[in-house]
C-alpha cells in the first residue's frame, strides 16, 4: 500500500466524514487511514477508537512535528481519543500517560465547545504530549495546567517549536519517535 500524501490524507478525512454515516464503519476505515498513511499493510494497532471531530486535531499535531523533523510511531499502540464527561474545570485526561502501549485520552465535550480552534489543538497537543512522549506539567509550555485565554498560531508555533526540539534533543528517552 503506497502512502497518501499530505494534503490527500485531509481531502481523504473530509470524503469519509461526508459520506458515511455508520460511526462503526468510520473507525474501521479510520483504521486503515492510519495504515495508509503510516505505509503499512496491516496497522499493529489493536484498538483505534478516535472520535471523528478529533481526528484533525491529532493528524495536525503529527503533521506539525513531522514539518519539524519529529516522527511518530503509532503502529504499536492501542488508541482511544474520545470525548467524555470530565468535571468541568479539567478540558482532557491522558489516562495512557506512562503507559507505553497505549494511547487513552478523553476529552471533556461541554468545555470543548467553548474553545477557539487553536485553543482545542493546544488542549488536544497537551495531551498526546502527556500521553505520548509522558510529560509531566510545567515540563514545557505546552504542558501548564490552563490553557492561554489567547492562543495564536504564533503561540501554537512556539510550543510545538518547543516540544519538537525537546524531542529531538532526547531522542532515546522517547521510545515512539521513529529513528531513520
Amino acid at each position: 500500500m503506497s502512502k497518501l500524501s499530505k494534503g490527500g490524507v485531509e481531502r481523504f478525512i473530509l470524503f469519509l466524514n461526508k459520506r458515511i454515516q455508520d460511526k462503526s464503519k468510520m473507525y474501521f476505515l479510520y483504521v486503515l487511514l492510519i495504515s495508509a498513511i503510516t505505509g503499512y499493510s496491516q496497522p499493529k494497532t489493536n484498538i483505534f477508537f478516535v472520535d471523528r471531530a478529533l481526528i484533525p486535531y491529532v493528524l495536525d499535531f503529527e503533521k506539525e512535528l513531522g514539518k519539524r523533523g519529529v516522527e511518530v510511531d503509532w503502529n504499536y499502540q492501542d488508541i482511544r481519543i474520545l470525548f467524555g464527561q470530565l468535571r468541568p474545570d479539567i478540558l482532557g485526561i491522558a489516562h495512557g500517560m506512562n503507559h507505553n502501549t497505549d494511547i487513552s485520552i478523553r476529552i471533556n465535550k461541554t468545555g470543548w465547545k467553548s474553545l477557539s480552534h487553536n485553543q482545542r489543538k493546544w488542549v488536544m497537543w497537551h495531551e498526546l504530549s502527556h500521553d505520548l512522549f509522558n510529560y509531566e506539567h510545567y515540563d514545557l509550555e505546552l504542558m501548564m495546567t490552563a490553557v492561554p485565554e489567547y492562543v495564536g498560531q504564533s503561540d501554537l508555533n512556539r510550543v510545538i517549536n518547543e516540544l519538537a526540539k525537546d524531542l529531538l534533543d532526547n531522542q532515546n528517552k522517547w521510545n515512539v519517535i521513529k529513528h531513520r
